[in-house]
């Protein structure tokens, strides 16, 4: 049994009796599940929100409420829209696959299953979400972290291009939301032009830069930097830069580190 189906909570939704019986028997056999059971679309929504499965197997035809609108409701809200749903369709049923890939759901499985084909997107699935849980975690720790960071910190492209996150800081240092906009058109603004046609050639060829060549190469990057805000109050920023690299040892982003030292600047 792989880790991977250990203790997840499995909703099997289906009307029909010996479905129910056979998925179940299928799953407590083949892994640790823990397993539920609804057998309409309006009892899926329930059991879901109620449940918190990791995965649900959907019949798509069922009294009161079909599959197809029980995805369509449970999709609909944010803190249950990545719960993968696989849905279960008729053997010849082309209409139920367009309707079970409309609803956006995750995939489908034809009746009668084989049961190799159901534990391999079993599988699939839940390590796909629990990939989606992990790096959606990072995110909100890097957004807490930027959030709460007295420096301004961001991350460039190898075309100058500034990425999404940043920190909230470096709203509050430029006066405007720099992300999507090239850094020579907002930090470099205000350099001399012939220095910002270095950084612009630089930046040209950042993809053949190697680590050995780093140190020398960052020297275009201006340490100290004038920068003038939307009120014309001038401002000087100190920098620092971080290259992060690929497995062939190239750039594929630079990290901005930021302090204002307008007020020690003016002394």
């Amino acid at each position: 049994m792989t880790d991977i189906f250990k203790s997840k909570k499995i909703l099997i939704v289906d009307d029909n009796e010996k479905t129910i019986q056979l998925l179940g028997d299928f799953l407590k056999s083949n892994g640790d599940f823990i397993t539920s059971v609804a057998k309409n679309g309006k009892e899926a929504i329930e059991r879901t929100l109620n449940y918190k499965p990791d995965l649900i197997l959907m019949d798509i035809n069922m009294p009161i409420m079909d599959g197809v609108e029980a995805c369509n409701k449970i999709k609909e809200k944010e803190d249950l829209r990545d719960i993968p749903i696989i849905f279960l369709t008729a053997q010849k049923s082309i209409e139920d696959k367009v309707k079970a890939l409309d609803a956006k759901g995750n995939d489908f499985i034809t009746k009668p299953f084989y049961e190799e084909e159901l534990m391999l997107r079993l599988k699939l699935h839940l390590e796909f979400a629990d990939s989606r849980k992990k790096i959606k975690s990072t995110l909100e720790k890097t957004n807490e972290l930027l959030e709460n960071i007295d420096q301004s910190i961001f991350w460039i492209d190898e075309n100058g291009i500034v990425l999404s996150p940043s920190s909230k800081t470096t709203e509050i240092f430029m006066g405007l939301n720099i992300e999507g906009q090239s850094i020579l058109d907002t930090l470099y603004k205000d350099l001399e032009q012939n220095v910002k046609d270095e950084i612009k050639s630089f930046l040209k060829q950042t993809s053949t830069i190697k680590k050995e060549g780093w140190e020398k190469a960052q020297e275009v990057f201006p340490e100290n930097i004038p920068y003038f805000n939307k009120e014309k109050e001038k401002k000087t920023f100190k920098a620092k830069y971080k290259p992060f690299w690929d497995k062939e040892s190239s750039i594929t982003k630079i990290m901005f580190i930021l302090d204002d030292k307008t007020e020690i600047d003016d002394q």
